[in-house]
Protein backbone atom coordinates (compact mmCIF):
# COMPACT_ATOMS: atom_id res chain seq x y z
CA UNK A 1 0.00 0.00 0.00
CA UNK A 2 1.18 3.53 -0.83
CA UNK A 3 2.91 5.47 2.11
CA UNK A 4 1.64 8.62 0.90
CA UNK A 5 -0.72 10.18 -1.88
CA UNK A 6 -0.11 13.20 -4.19
CA UNK A 7 -2.21 14.96 -6.57
CA UNK A 8 0.59 15.29 -8.88
CA UNK A 9 4.02 13.10 -9.28
CA UNK A 10 6.60 14.36 -11.80
CA UNK A 11 8.79 11.76 -13.88
CA UNK A 12 11.80 13.23 -15.35
CA UNK A 13 13.60 16.37 -14.98
CA UNK A 14 13.11 18.05 -18.42
CA UNK A 15 12.37 21.29 -18.31
CA UNK A 16 9.09 21.51 -19.97
CA UNK A 17 7.73 19.16 -16.91
CA UNK A 18 9.35 20.96 -14.30
CA UNK A 19 7.13 24.53 -15.42
CA UNK A 20 4.17 22.26 -15.19
CA UNK A 21 5.11 20.86 -11.91
CA UNK A 22 5.44 24.33 -10.54
CA UNK A 23 1.93 25.64 -12.35
CA UNK A 24 0.06 22.73 -11.05
CA UNK A 25 1.58 22.99 -7.24
CA UNK A 26 1.04 26.62 -7.36
CA UNK A 27 -2.51 26.19 -8.47
CA UNK A 28 -2.92 24.07 -5.51
CA UNK A 29 -2.14 20.67 -6.23
CA UNK A 30 -0.64 18.29 -3.56
CA UNK A 31 3.04 17.78 -6.40
CA UNK A 32 5.71 15.63 -5.81
CA UNK A 33 9.31 16.33 -8.01
CA UNK A 34 10.59 12.65 -8.24
CA UNK A 35 14.21 12.36 -9.33
CA UNK A 36 15.30 15.58 -10.46
CA UNK A 37 19.11 15.49 -11.69
CA UNK A 38 20.69 17.12 -9.13
CA UNK A 39 24.02 17.10 -11.46
CA UNK A 40 24.59 20.82 -11.85
CA UNK A 41 25.08 22.80 -14.87
CA UNK A 42 28.72 23.63 -14.40
CA UNK A 43 31.37 21.31 -13.34
CA UNK A 44 35.02 22.69 -12.23
CA UNK A 45 38.59 22.13 -14.36
CA UNK A 46 41.19 23.62 -11.69
CA UNK A 47 39.85 27.04 -11.14
CA UNK A 48 37.62 27.44 -13.99
CA UNK A 49 33.56 26.81 -13.56
CA UNK A 50 32.35 25.68 -16.94
CA UNK A 51 28.96 24.62 -18.23
CA UNK A 52 27.33 21.81 -19.75
CA UNK A 53 25.51 23.97 -22.05
CA UNK A 54 24.72 27.95 -22.45
CA UNK A 55 21.43 28.92 -22.05
CA UNK A 56 19.64 32.03 -23.61
CA UNK A 57 16.31 33.43 -23.00
CA UNK A 58 14.35 34.95 -25.91
CA UNK A 59 11.83 36.90 -23.93
CA UNK A 60 8.25 36.38 -25.14
CA UNK A 61 4.30 36.00 -23.83
CA UNK A 62 4.42 32.19 -23.38
CA UNK A 63 7.71 32.97 -20.84
CA UNK A 64 6.65 35.68 -19.41
CA UNK A 65 3.12 34.56 -18.83
CA UNK A 66 4.75 31.54 -16.61
CA UNK A 67 6.93 33.97 -14.53
CA UNK A 68 3.81 36.02 -13.91
CA UNK A 69 1.61 33.31 -12.66
CA UNK A 70 4.47 32.05 -10.66
CA UNK A 71 5.41 35.42 -9.23
CA UNK A 72 9.12 34.99 -11.05
CA UNK A 73 9.10 38.53 -12.79
CA UNK A 74 11.39 40.35 -11.04
CA UNK A 75 13.50 37.26 -9.24
CA UNK A 76 14.23 35.80 -13.18
CA UNK A 77 14.80 39.69 -14.05
CA UNK A 78 17.79 40.09 -11.63
CA UNK A 79 19.29 36.45 -12.75
CA UNK A 80 19.73 37.99 -16.31
CA UNK A 81 23.33 38.85 -16.63
CA UNK A 82 21.98 41.89 -19.09
CA UNK A 83 18.66 42.90 -20.35
CA UNK A 84 19.50 42.48 -24.19
CA UNK A 85 22.31 40.77 -25.46
CA UNK A 86 24.60 41.93 -28.33
CA UNK A 87 24.57 39.15 -31.42
CA UNK A 88 26.33 39.04 -34.06
CA UNK A 89 25.84 36.74 -37.19
CA UNK A 90 28.64 35.46 -38.98
CA UNK A 91 29.18 33.99 -42.51
CA UNK A 92 32.16 33.79 -44.82
CA UNK A 93 32.67 37.73 -45.45
CA UNK A 94 29.66 39.24 -43.75
CA UNK A 95 29.48 40.20 -39.64
CA UNK A 96 25.99 41.25 -39.25
CA UNK A 97 25.16 43.18 -35.66
CA UNK A 98 21.77 42.63 -34.88
CA UNK A 99 19.83 45.62 -33.94
CA UNK A 100 16.24 45.88 -32.52
CA UNK A 101 16.28 49.23 -34.39
CA UNK A 102 14.49 48.52 -37.82
CA UNK A 103 16.78 50.86 -39.75
CA UNK A 104 19.63 50.41 -37.99
CA UNK A 105 19.27 46.48 -38.88
CA UNK A 106 18.65 47.34 -42.37
CA UNK A 107 21.68 49.96 -42.39
CA UNK A 108 23.80 46.58 -41.21
CA UNK A 109 22.84 44.28 -43.85
CA UNK A 110 23.11 46.97 -47.10
CA UNK A 111 26.78 47.49 -45.70
CA UNK A 112 27.54 43.31 -45.19
CA UNK A 113 25.23 42.21 -48.23
CA UNK A 114 25.14 45.20 -50.72
CA UNK A 115 22.41 45.41 -53.30
CA UNK A 116 19.53 43.11 -53.26
CA UNK A 117 20.70 39.99 -51.25
CA UNK A 118 20.59 43.15 -48.18
CA UNK A 119 17.26 44.53 -49.16
CA UNK A 120 15.67 41.34 -49.60
CA UNK A 121 17.17 39.77 -45.98
CA UNK A 122 16.08 43.39 -43.73
CA UNK A 123 12.64 42.51 -45.64
CA UNK A 124 12.37 38.80 -44.75
CA UNK A 125 13.39 39.63 -41.18
CA UNK A 126 11.01 42.33 -40.60
CA UNK A 127 8.09 39.89 -41.83
CA UNK A 128 10.09 37.42 -39.61
CA UNK A 129 9.15 39.84 -36.99
CA UNK A 130 5.29 40.37 -37.53
CA UNK A 131 5.02 36.80 -38.56
CA UNK A 132 6.06 35.86 -35.21
CA UNK A 133 3.78 37.81 -33.22
CA UNK A 134 0.81 36.59 -35.08
CA UNK A 135 1.69 33.09 -33.73
CA UNK A 136 1.71 34.76 -30.34
CA UNK A 137 -1.77 33.93 -29.35
CA UNK A 138 -0.88 30.45 -30.89
CA UNK A 139 1.73 30.08 -28.43
CA UNK A 140 0.43 31.94 -25.17
CA UNK A 141 -3.13 31.61 -25.65
CA UNK A 142 -6.07 30.49 -23.39
CA UNK A 143 -6.06 26.90 -25.27
CA UNK A 144 -3.03 24.42 -25.10
CA UNK A 145 -1.11 24.04 -28.18
CA UNK A 146 -1.17 21.28 -29.33
CA UNK A 147 -5.20 21.29 -28.89
CA UNK A 148 -6.47 18.90 -26.61
CA UNK A 149 -9.82 17.33 -26.40
CA UNK A 150 -12.63 18.26 -29.75
CA UNK A 151 -13.49 21.84 -29.19
CA UNK A 152 -10.38 23.00 -28.69
CA UNK A 153 -8.83 20.93 -31.08
CA UNK A 154 -10.68 22.52 -33.73
CA UNK A 155 -10.14 26.05 -32.31
CA UNK A 156 -6.06 25.86 -32.28
CA UNK A 157 -6.15 24.20 -35.62
CA UNK A 158 -7.73 26.76 -37.09
CA UNK A 159 -4.71 29.14 -35.75
CA UNK A 160 -2.23 26.80 -36.02
CA UNK A 161 -3.02 26.00 -39.51
CA UNK A 162 -3.36 29.47 -40.43
CA UNK A 163 0.40 30.47 -38.97
CA UNK A 164 1.61 27.57 -40.67
CA UNK A 165 0.45 28.58 -44.21
CA UNK A 166 1.76 31.86 -43.45
CA UNK A 167 4.96 31.19 -42.27
CA UNK A 168 5.41 28.79 -45.36
CA UNK A 169 4.40 31.83 -47.86
CA UNK A 170 6.86 33.56 -46.06
CA UNK A 171 9.94 31.48 -46.51
CA UNK A 172 8.53 30.74 -50.25
CA UNK A 173 9.12 34.48 -50.96
CA UNK A 174 12.12 34.75 -48.68
CA UNK A 175 13.80 31.53 -50.21
CA UNK A 176 13.14 32.64 -53.81
CA UNK A 177 14.84 36.43 -53.08
CA UNK A 178 17.81 34.69 -51.43
CA UNK A 179 18.92 32.03 -53.81
CA UNK A 180 22.23 31.61 -53.94
CA UNK A 181 22.92 34.07 -51.43
CA UNK A 182 24.52 33.29 -48.15
CA UNK A 183 21.54 35.62 -46.45
CA UNK A 184 19.19 32.68 -46.39
CA UNK A 185 21.71 30.49 -44.21
CA UNK A 186 22.56 33.12 -41.88
CA UNK A 187 18.22 33.85 -41.19
CA UNK A 188 18.13 30.35 -40.64
CA UNK A 189 20.88 29.99 -38.09
CA UNK A 190 19.33 31.40 -34.65
CA UNK A 191 16.68 28.56 -35.20
CA UNK A 192 18.81 25.99 -36.71
CA UNK A 193 21.39 26.47 -33.24
CA UNK A 194 18.48 26.98 -30.44
CA UNK A 195 16.15 24.51 -31.64
CA UNK A 196 15.87 21.57 -33.74
CA UNK A 197 18.78 20.05 -36.12
CA UNK A 198 18.87 19.81 -39.43
CA UNK A 199 16.80 22.42 -40.95
CA UNK A 200 13.74 24.26 -39.07
CA UNK A 201 10.43 25.10 -40.38
CA UNK A 202 9.57 28.34 -41.11
CA UNK A 203 7.39 29.44 -37.80
CA UNK A 204 10.71 28.23 -35.53
CA UNK A 205 12.48 30.35 -37.90
CA UNK A 206 10.70 33.56 -37.81
CA UNK A 207 10.26 32.87 -33.96
CA UNK A 208 14.05 32.71 -33.55
CA UNK A 209 14.55 35.51 -35.74
CA UNK A 210 12.16 37.69 -33.48
CA UNK A 211 13.55 36.75 -30.63
CA UNK A 212 17.42 37.21 -31.20
CA UNK A 213 16.38 40.65 -32.73
CA UNK A 214 14.72 41.73 -29.41
CA UNK A 215 17.78 40.84 -27.64
CA UNK A 216 18.17 37.44 -26.18
CA UNK A 217 20.21 37.80 -22.40
CA UNK A 218 22.10 34.75 -20.44
CA UNK A 219 20.97 33.53 -16.91
CA UNK A 220 22.94 33.74 -14.44
CA UNK A 221 23.82 29.64 -13.11
CA UNK A 222 22.77 28.75 -16.12
CA UNK A 223 19.86 26.01 -16.32
CA UNK A 224 20.90 25.94 -12.45
CA UNK A 225 19.63 29.20 -11.89
CA UNK A 226 15.72 28.39 -13.69
CA UNK A 227 15.72 25.10 -11.87
CA UNK A 228 16.23 25.79 -8.69
CA UNK A 229 13.43 29.01 -9.26
CA UNK A 230 11.14 26.60 -10.10
CA UNK A 231 11.97 23.49 -7.67
CA UNK A 232 11.30 26.45 -5.06
CA UNK A 233 7.93 27.68 -6.02
CA UNK A 234 6.98 23.65 -5.88
CA UNK A 235 8.00 23.57 -2.28
CA UNK A 236 6.69 26.90 -1.12
CA UNK A 237 3.65 25.67 -2.57
CA UNK A 238 3.61 22.70 -0.19
CA UNK A 239 4.95 20.52 -2.66
CA UNK A 240 8.05 18.26 -2.20
CA UNK A 241 11.50 16.87 -4.03
CA UNK A 242 12.68 13.39 -3.37
CA UNK A 243 14.98 11.82 -5.02
CA UNK A 244 15.06 8.68 -6.63
CA UNK A 245 13.88 7.20 -9.86
CA UNK A 246 10.53 5.28 -10.72
CA UNK A 247 10.57 1.94 -11.21
CA UNK A 248 7.17 0.72 -11.52
CA UNK A 249 3.76 1.93 -12.29
CA UNK A 250 0.54 0.41 -10.58
CA UNK A 251 -2.73 0.47 -12.37
CA UNK A 252 -6.42 0.72 -11.08
CA UNK A 253 -9.45 1.34 -13.62
CA UNK A 254 -7.14 1.78 -16.76
CA UNK A 255 -5.17 4.59 -14.57
CA UNK A 256 -2.07 5.12 -12.48
CA UNK A 257 -2.66 4.94 -8.84
CA UNK A 258 0.91 4.98 -7.76
CA UNK A 259 4.86 4.78 -8.23
CA UNK A 260 7.26 2.57 -7.06
CA UNK A 261 10.78 3.69 -7.12
CA UNK A 262 13.99 1.90 -6.84
CA UNK A 263 13.91 2.35 -2.69
CA UNK A 264 10.70 0.49 -2.67
CA UNK A 265 8.51 3.82 -1.88
CA UNK A 266 5.23 3.28 -2.86
CA UNK A 267 3.42 6.51 -3.68
CA UNK A 268 -0.33 6.85 -4.42
CA UNK A 269 -1.23 9.52 -6.80
CA UNK A 270 -3.77 11.01 -8.94
CA UNK A 271 -1.99 12.28 -11.68
CA UNK A 272 1.24 11.66 -13.81
CA UNK A 273 3.31 14.16 -15.61
CA UNK A 274 6.01 12.69 -17.87
CA UNK A 275 9.19 14.73 -18.30
CA UNK A 276 10.71 12.58 -20.44
CA UNK A 277 10.92 10.87 -23.79
CA UNK A 278 7.78 9.15 -24.59
CA UNK A 279 10.21 5.60 -25.37
CA UNK A 280 11.32 6.04 -21.68
CA UNK A 281 7.37 5.61 -20.05
CA UNK A 282 7.05 2.26 -22.37
CA UNK A 283 9.19 0.23 -19.72
CA UNK A 284 7.47 1.76 -16.69
CA UNK A 285 4.13 0.94 -17.94
CA UNK A 286 4.96 -2.97 -18.95
CA UNK A 287 1.89 -5.03 -20.43
CA UNK A 288 0.09 -1.45 -19.58
CA UNK A 289 1.18 0.22 -22.16
CA UNK A 290 -0.67 1.53 -24.91
CA UNK A 291 -0.87 1.28 -28.38
CA UNK A 292 -1.08 5.04 -29.08
CA UNK A 293 1.97 5.83 -26.74
CA UNK A 294 4.12 2.84 -28.71
CA UNK A 295 3.44 4.27 -32.31
CA UNK A 296 3.84 7.75 -31.06
CA UNK A 297 7.05 7.62 -29.82
CA UNK A 298 8.42 5.37 -33.15
CA UNK A 299 6.80 8.50 -34.87
CA UNK A 300 9.33 10.86 -33.38
CA UNK A 301 12.75 11.22 -34.54
CA UNK A 302 16.10 11.31 -33.32
CA UNK A 303 17.97 13.50 -35.59
CA UNK A 304 20.84 15.13 -33.71
CA UNK A 305 22.55 16.33 -30.09
CA UNK A 306 23.61 19.36 -28.61
CA UNK A 307 27.49 19.28 -28.37
CA UNK A 308 28.79 21.48 -25.90
CA UNK A 309 33.04 22.89 -26.12
CA UNK A 310 34.48 24.70 -23.63
CA UNK A 311 37.53 26.85 -23.85
CA UNK A 312 39.69 29.32 -21.79
CA UNK A 313 40.61 31.90 -23.33
CA UNK A 314 43.00 34.59 -22.56
CA UNK A 315 41.67 37.99 -23.34
CA UNK A 316 43.68 39.27 -25.72
CA UNK A 317 42.50 36.56 -27.75
CA UNK A 318 39.26 37.69 -28.35
CA UNK A 319 38.90 40.10 -31.25
CA UNK A 320 37.73 43.61 -30.73
CA UNK A 321 34.24 44.22 -30.85
CA UNK A 322 33.06 40.82 -30.92
CA UNK A 323 29.47 40.37 -29.40
CA UNK A 324 29.14 37.95 -26.41
CA UNK A 325 27.04 35.60 -28.42
CA UNK A 326 27.85 34.98 -32.37
CA UNK A 327 25.88 32.74 -34.45
CA UNK A 328 28.61 31.64 -37.50
CA UNK A 329 28.54 29.44 -40.76
CA UNK A 330 31.60 28.50 -42.95
CA UNK A 331 29.91 27.05 -45.51
CA UNK A 332 26.19 28.96 -46.46
CA UNK A 333 25.45 26.04 -49.12
CA UNK A 334 26.09 23.05 -46.90
CA UNK A 335 23.62 21.89 -44.06
CA UNK A 336 23.82 24.29 -40.43
CA UNK A 337 25.31 20.86 -38.58
CA UNK A 338 28.80 19.69 -37.08
CA UNK A 339 31.33 21.93 -37.54
CA UNK A 340 29.98 24.04 -40.60
CA UNK A 341 27.66 26.11 -37.90
CA UNK A 342 28.00 26.69 -34.27
CA UNK A 343 27.50 29.39 -31.24
CA UNK A 344 30.10 31.35 -29.54
CA UNK A 345 29.16 32.43 -26.08
CA UNK A 346 31.61 34.54 -24.26
CA UNK A 347 32.08 34.66 -20.37
CA UNK A 348 33.40 37.28 -18.43
CA UNK A 349 37.19 38.07 -17.91
CA UNK A 350 38.68 36.52 -14.33
CA UNK A 351 41.11 38.67 -12.39
CA UNK A 352 43.95 37.11 -14.75
CA UNK A 353 42.60 38.48 -17.89
CA UNK A 354 41.07 34.61 -18.86
CA UNK A 355 37.46 33.77 -19.68
CA UNK A 356 35.14 31.04 -20.85
CA UNK A 357 34.28 30.70 -24.35
CA UNK A 358 31.68 27.93 -24.78
CA UNK A 359 30.96 26.87 -28.54
CA UNK A 360 27.68 24.74 -29.25
CA UNK A 361 27.13 22.96 -32.62
CA UNK A 362 24.70 19.89 -33.94
CA UNK A 363 26.24 16.71 -34.42
CA UNK A 364 24.00 14.92 -36.99
CA UNK A 365 22.50 11.07 -36.17
CA UNK A 366 24.22 8.71 -38.90
CA UNK A 367 21.66 8.65 -41.79
CA UNK A 368 19.93 11.74 -40.62
CA UNK A 369 19.23 14.13 -44.26
CA UNK A 370 18.46 17.95 -44.47
CA UNK A 371 14.76 18.15 -44.73
CA UNK A 372 11.83 21.23 -43.55
CA UNK A 373 10.78 20.09 -39.63
CA UNK A 374 6.96 20.18 -40.87
CA UNK A 375 7.28 17.23 -42.94
CA UNK A 376 9.99 15.17 -41.56
CA UNK A 377 11.93 14.24 -44.64
CA UNK A 378 14.72 12.44 -44.51
CA UNK A 379 14.37 10.75 -41.28
CA UNK A 380 13.13 7.69 -42.10
CA UNK A 381 16.95 6.52 -42.84
CA UNK A 382 18.08 7.32 -39.50
CA UNK A 383 20.10 4.46 -38.37
CA UNK A 384 18.55 4.42 -34.28
CA UNK A 385 21.43 1.64 -33.55
CA UNK A 386 24.20 3.59 -34.59
CA UNK A 387 23.21 6.81 -33.29
CA UNK A 388 23.13 5.33 -29.79
CA UNK A 389 26.40 3.01 -30.23
CA UNK A 390 28.80 4.74 -27.79
CA UNK A 391 31.88 4.26 -30.35
CA UNK A 392 30.44 5.65 -32.88
CA UNK A 393 29.37 9.06 -30.77
CA UNK A 394 33.00 9.21 -29.44
CA UNK A 395 34.45 8.96 -32.70
CA UNK A 396 31.65 11.99 -34.05
CA UNK A 397 32.67 14.14 -31.44
CA UNK A 398 36.24 13.66 -31.78
CA UNK A 399 35.87 14.96 -35.41
CA UNK A 400 33.31 17.86 -34.50
CA UNK A 401 36.00 19.08 -31.73
CA UNK A 402 38.89 18.71 -34.18
CA UNK A 403 36.67 20.67 -36.86
CA UNK A 404 35.66 23.39 -34.48
CA UNK A 405 38.69 24.30 -33.26
CA UNK A 406 39.62 24.86 -37.03
CA UNK A 407 37.00 26.76 -38.07
CA UNK A 408 36.61 28.81 -34.78
CA UNK A 409 40.11 30.62 -36.50
CA UNK A 410 37.68 32.09 -38.77
CA UNK A 411 35.70 34.41 -36.22
CA UNK A 412 38.82 34.66 -33.47
CA UNK A 413 41.89 34.97 -35.79
CA UNK A 414 45.50 33.03 -34.17
CA UNK A 415 42.54 31.98 -31.34
CA UNK A 416 44.99 28.52 -30.68
CA UNK A 417 47.24 30.69 -29.73
CA UNK A 418 45.50 32.16 -26.62
CA UNK A 419 43.58 28.93 -25.79
CA UNK A 420 44.59 27.75 -22.03
CA UNK A 421 42.66 24.59 -22.12
CA UNK A 422 40.34 22.81 -23.94
CA UNK A 423 37.26 20.76 -22.79
CA UNK A 424 33.52 18.91 -23.63
CA UNK A 425 31.56 17.88 -20.71
CA UNK A 426 30.68 14.80 -23.17
CA UNK A 427 34.05 13.21 -22.60
CA UNK A 428 35.80 11.80 -19.42
CA UNK A 429 38.66 12.78 -20.14
CA UNK A 430 41.56 15.27 -19.06
CA UNK A 431 41.55 18.58 -20.69
CA UNK A 432 43.61 19.69 -23.44
CA UNK A 433 46.40 21.97 -22.66
CA UNK A 434 47.72 23.31 -26.02
CA UNK A 435 51.94 22.76 -26.45
CA UNK A 436 51.69 19.61 -24.70
CA UNK A 437 51.73 20.94 -20.92
CA UNK A 438 50.50 19.22 -17.75
CA UNK A 439 47.31 19.82 -17.43
CA UNK A 440 44.56 19.06 -14.65
CA UNK A 441 42.97 16.05 -13.95
CA UNK A 442 39.29 14.45 -15.73
CA UNK A 443 36.79 16.48 -14.18
CA UNK A 444 34.67 14.28 -12.08
CA UNK A 445 31.08 13.11 -12.83
CA UNK A 446 31.92 13.19 -16.36
CA UNK A 447 30.37 12.28 -19.22
CA UNK A 448 27.28 14.21 -19.38
CA UNK A 449 25.33 12.83 -22.52
CA UNK A 450 24.62 15.15 -25.18
CA UNK A 451 21.15 16.23 -24.79
CA UNK A 452 19.36 14.25 -27.67
CA UNK A 453 17.31 16.86 -30.27
CA UNK A 454 14.02 15.12 -31.84
CA UNK A 455 12.01 15.45 -34.94
CA UNK A 456 8.54 14.57 -35.97
CA UNK A 457 4.85 16.40 -37.25
CA UNK A 458 1.28 16.22 -36.15
CA UNK A 459 -1.75 17.47 -37.63
CA UNK A 460 -2.15 20.75 -36.97
CA UNK A 461 1.14 21.15 -34.97
CA UNK A 462 2.27 24.35 -37.40
CA UNK A 463 5.31 22.45 -38.43
CA UNK A 464 6.92 22.72 -34.86
CA UNK A 465 4.67 20.45 -32.88
CA UNK A 466 5.58 17.06 -32.40
CA UNK A 467 3.54 15.06 -30.17
CA UNK A 468 0.52 15.41 -28.12
CA UNK A 469 -0.12 15.75 -24.67
CA UNK A 470 -2.19 12.67 -24.33
CA UNK A 471 -0.38 9.29 -23.95
CA UNK A 472 -3.59 7.26 -24.11
CA UNK A 473 -3.04 6.63 -20.21
CA UNK A 474 -6.18 8.43 -18.66
CA UNK A 475 -3.95 10.40 -16.33
CA UNK A 476 -0.80 10.47 -17.70
CA UNK A 477 0.36 13.60 -19.39
CA UNK A 478 3.99 14.12 -21.30
CA UNK A 479 5.78 17.50 -20.65
CA UNK A 480 8.82 16.98 -22.40
CA UNK A 481 11.13 18.39 -25.40
CA UNK A 482 9.18 16.12 -28.25
CA UNK A 483 6.37 17.75 -27.87
CA UNK A 484 7.09 21.29 -29.10
CA UNK A 485 11.07 20.72 -29.37
CA UNK A 486 12.29 23.37 -32.26
CA UNK A 487 11.44 26.37 -30.51
CA UNK A 488 13.71 26.15 -27.56
CA UNK A 489 13.48 27.69 -24.61
CA UNK A 490 9.94 29.28 -25.82
CA UNK A 491 8.87 25.96 -26.49
CA UNK A 492 9.93 24.34 -22.74
CA UNK A 493 7.60 26.73 -21.57
CA UNK A 494 4.39 26.68 -23.80
CA UNK A 495 4.58 22.86 -23.40
CA UNK A 496 4.87 23.23 -19.70
CA UNK A 497 1.68 26.13 -19.32
CA UNK A 498 -0.60 23.28 -22.13
CA UNK A 499 0.70 20.45 -19.85
CA UNK A 500 -0.51 21.92 -16.94
CA UNK A 501 -3.84 23.24 -18.16
CA UNK A 502 -4.06 19.60 -19.36
CA UNK A 503 -3.97 17.85 -15.60
CA UNK A 504 -5.66 20.30 -13.99
CA UNK A 505 -8.62 20.26 -16.44
CA UNK A 506 -8.33 16.19 -15.81
CA UNK A 507 -8.15 16.53 -11.97
CA UNK A 508 -11.33 19.08 -11.87
CA UNK A 509 -14.08 16.74 -12.65
CA UNK A 510 -13.70 16.69 -9.29
CA UNK A 511 -12.19 19.73 -8.01
CA UNK A 512 -11.68 22.53 -10.37
CA UNK A 513 -8.08 24.02 -9.74
CA UNK A 514 -8.00 26.06 -13.08
CA UNK A 515 -10.88 28.24 -11.32
CA UNK A 516 -9.68 27.84 -7.59
CA UNK A 517 -7.25 31.08 -6.31
CA UNK A 518 -3.58 30.92 -7.06
CA UNK A 519 -2.13 29.62 -3.72
CA UNK A 520 -0.04 31.98 -2.01
CA UNK A 521 3.38 32.24 -1.16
Amino acid sequence: MPTSSYDLILLGDELAGLVAAALCARRGMRSLLLGIDERPSRYAVGPYKLPLEPLTVPRGPAIDRVLRELNLEHTFKRKLRDGRCHVQLVGPDQRIDVSADGQIMARELGRELPGAAGEAMAQAWNEACELARLADPLLAGDAAFPGVGFWERREVARAADRAAADAEAWWARTDAALAGSPARALLQLPAALGGVAIEPGPLAIARALDGWRAGAPSLRGDLDGLVELLVERVSSASGEHRGGEATELGFGWSKITSVRTGSGEDYGVGQVLAAMPAAEMIPLLGKKAPKKLVEGSHDLALCGWRYTLNLVVDQSGVPEGMAPVVLAVVDPDAPLTGANAFSIHLGEPDDHGRLVVTVTAIIPAPGATPGPASNGAGDADVDVAAAVDPVWQATAMRQVRAALLDNLELVMPFLGEHVVLAHSPHEAVAPVVPGGRGGHEAPRGLPVPMRPLWRGAIEHGAGVAAYPYQTGVKNLTLASSQVIPSLGLEGAFTVGWGAAKVVCALAGKKRDYLKDEVVSV
